[in-house]
């Protein structure tokens, strides 16, 4: 992926095609902890950030807020279809993958 990609849109879908091509091309799906989750949305328009013509802003469940939901995927770990209710913030994927490599969270973390 290309660094500070917006990924909306054709792009995204281009890259992220891309990305799990070459995962797969390397035999390693399997063995790989894969994420996706919205940014959920720009600042509010005090910082500058315009969502038109999306509603709302970041944080907020309107469109332009929170629009993609937090997936998992881990083949050989996780269940496929599962659904969790609860609130994800992007905070919690450096915690999970330490752990489910079999690290140690720091004491300061818990």
């Amino acid at each position: 992926m290309k660094s500070g990609l917006q990924l909306d849109g054709p792009e995204y879908e281009t890259d992220r095609t891309l990305t799990l091509a070459k995962v797969r091309e390397l035999g390693q799906e399997d063995n790989t902890l894969i994420f996706f989750y919205s940014d959920n949305g720009g600042p509010t328009p005090q910082t500058t950030s315009r969502n038109e013509p999306l509603r709302g802003y970041k944080g907020q469940l309107f469109e332009g807020g929170i629009r993609v939901p937090f997936l998992a995927q881990w083949k050989t770990k996780l269940p496929a279809g599962r659904t969790h209710t609860q609130g994800v913030m992007a905070f919690d994927i450096h915690a999970t993958a330490l752990v489910a490599v079999g690290g140690k969270l720091p004491t300061a973390w818990t």
